[in-house]
C-alpha cells in the first residue's frame, strides 16, 4: 500500500487476508498492480468486469464484477 500510494494518488488501500482493495481506483491503478505484479507477488487483479491473472491475462469476468475499486490479490501481503 505504501509503494502504491507513493506512486499513484490513490485512497489508502484496504486489506482483507491476502485481496487489497482500493475503493475509488482505476484502470490507472489497476494497471499499476499489474505491472509490479512479479515484483509484489500478485496473483491476480479485478477492476470493473475484467479480471487479470498470470496464467490468463486480461478476460472478461461479468459474474465476479468489482465496482468502483480495484482488486488484487496477493501470493503475500507486501506494503
Amino acid at each position: 500500500g505504501t509503494l502504491l500510494r507513493a506512486q499513484l494518488p490513490v485512497p489508502k488501500p484496504s486489506y482483507s487476508g491476502k485481496s487489497i482493495r482500493v475503493s475509488g481506483a482505476g484502470w490507472q491503478t489497476a494497471a499499476w498492480f499489474v505491472a509490479n505484479a512479479d515484483r509484489l507477488g500478485i496473483d491476480s487483479v479485478a477492476y470493473g468486469s475484467r479480471h487479470w491473472s498470470r496464467e490468463n491475462g486480461w478476460q472478461h469476468d461479468a459474474a465476479n464484477r468489482t465496482r468502483n475499486a480495484v482488486v488484487a490479490v496477493m501470493a503475500t501481503i507486501k506494503n
